[in-house]
């Protein structure tokens, strides 16, 4: 019994361990795995919209508009280049969790004349399912029938990452907890490039789809079917937009619409949108953050006439993660706001409009350069003559400004966040034990954005101008 007891033990440590190093070593992608597993955390019940699809779907389509403007609790479950017969079992996996009001494919992925992704792809979008036959069936489709074992045993694929571990390994989540805690798997891109408008006109010509993507793009219409599931077939646009591709869309819209399901190109109206593609597109096939706010905003329009949607102002605790998403989404497009402002002015006029959820840090390099108008702004906040010299630094939240000076410990002001400190002292301001002091002529200013946790901008204003 004592044996027996003792192994039943051993087995326990062994698991347990085991456990830990799968959560150590995997793989942790934003752009697959994490958007899976993050939807498993969803309240049962609660997507209003599940959107599937590739890059083009949580990149250009923008829950968090659709739940501020529409009240519509949407989801983006896609992966990188995710191809169809992945979206059609992150659909089978959802449906045992969620039953969403309609489900939105983006339908680029049905361009792609692929019969297995690379390996990087067949990892995002295979290893967030939970161990499951849709995940098996995912696998087995997904890789050759000789390489089914490589890609089943996770091990073989990350044992090697010996080397590669970073801190964030041993965290629930890579990089931006804040940005997971709430996350419903949209990725803002902030890059901007300039392109020139497509020059495809829709003349209603068809082009064949690679019959493996055709094969699981009807499959998602008969299951969709089967379930009573709505299904809306999209095509979001997009600055790389070419003939032959339109070709193909017209292909699956006449399959679409023999099976009763509508189908939107929104490419045919990218000038309704209002798109600019000087500003709008982050390269030829995303959406900046610009141009993903125009079109979910047309996308919640239509969303809105021809489809029906509960009213969720009574299940605020229900829906609290929708509303803090949003909270984030808010502060970073503030965030990228702040960062794009040139005018010394206008930056520290913008400061006192930035509330209570950040903390300004202004912190006077070793030599000064001109700094009067950085000099004025202090004054205004009632902080008498600042002298021009080092030994304090000012810290600025809402309205309200404090001198701060050297502490017995020998740094001017900390302040924690969980586990990361915000620090100033002579050498600079350290977020996370990372220095963002600009120069050490004129004065640094560090914007801290405590809702996201991290420095949304940081500057040196001499002589009267920015420097980044």
């Amino acid at each position: 019994m004592k044996r027996f007891l003792y192994f039943l033990g051993l087995m326990g440590v062994l698991a347990v361990s085991l456990l830990g190093f799968h959560k150590v070593f995997s793989f942790k992608y934003g752009d697959g795995i994490y958007s899976v597993t993050t939807f498993y955390e969803q309240e049962e019940d609660s997507v209003d919209l599940l959107i599937l699809g590739s890059s083009h779907a949580y990149q250009n389509i923008n829950p968090m508009i659709l739940w501020k403007d529409a009240g519509i609790a949407a989801y983006d479950l896609c992966g990188s280049i995710t191809p169809l017969w992945n979206s059609y079992y992150f659909l089978k996996e959802a449906v045992k969790t969620q039953s969403p009001r309609l489900v939105i494919l983006e339908a680029y992925c049905l361009t792609q004349p692929y019969e297995y992704m690379d390996d990087s792809r067949i990892i995002k979008n295979v290893y967030g399912l939970k161990p499951s036959e849709n995940k098996l069936d995912a696998l087995k489709v997904s890789a050759p029938e000789d390489r089914w074992v490589e890609f089943g045993l996770g091990y073989i694929q990350y044992h090697n990452r010996y080397s590669a571990l970073e801190a964030d390994d041993f965290r629930p989540y890579q990089d931006d907890p804040a940005f997971y805690a709430s996350w419903k798997g949209f990725g803002n891109n902030f890059g901007v490039i300039p392109y020139e408008a497509p020059q495809v006109v829709n003349d209603g010509s068809t082009a064949p789809i690679y019959p493996k993507q055709q094969e699981y793009y009807e499959k998602i219409i008969a299951f969709c079917k089967k379930e009573g599931l709505p299904l809306l077939v999209v095509v979001s646009p997009y600055a790389g937009y070419t003939q032959g591709e339109m070709q193909v869309y017209n292909t699956a819209k006449q399959i679409a619409q023999a099976a009763g399901v509508p189908f939107v190109n929104f490419n045919d109206d990218y000038n309704e949108i209002g798109l600019d593609w000087s500003t709008d597109a982050a390269d030829p096939a995303h959406l900046s953050y610009l141009g993903n706010k125009k079109f979910t905003e047309t996308l919640g329009e239509y969303l809105l006439e021809h489809y029906t949607w509960e009213d969720h102002s009574a299940e605020r605790e229900k829906y609290a993660s929708w509303d803090a998403a949003y909270d984030y989404y808010d502060h970073s497009m503030r965030n990228k706001a702040l960062s794009l402002v040139t005018d010394a002015a206008t930056y520290l006029a913008t400061l006192d409009f930035l509330g209570e959820e950040y903390i300004v840090i202004l912190e006077p390099g070793a030599t000064f350069g001109a700094w009067d108008l950085t000099k004025t702004f202090i004054q205004n906040h009632g902080i008498g003559d600042p002298p021009e010299q080092g030994g304090q630094a000012w810290i600025l939240q809402g309205q309200t400004m404090e001198t701060v000076t050297k502490t017995p410990f020998g740094y001017y002001w900390a302040q924690r966040f969980g586990k990361n400190e915000l620090l100033v002292d002579d050498s600079g301001v350290y977020w996370n034990r990372k220095n963002y002091k600009k120069s050490d002529n004129g004065i640094n200013i560090v914007v801290f954005d405590t809702r996201n946790q991290t420095v949304a901008d940081a500057v040196c204003i001499t002589e009267n101008t920015i420097v980044r």
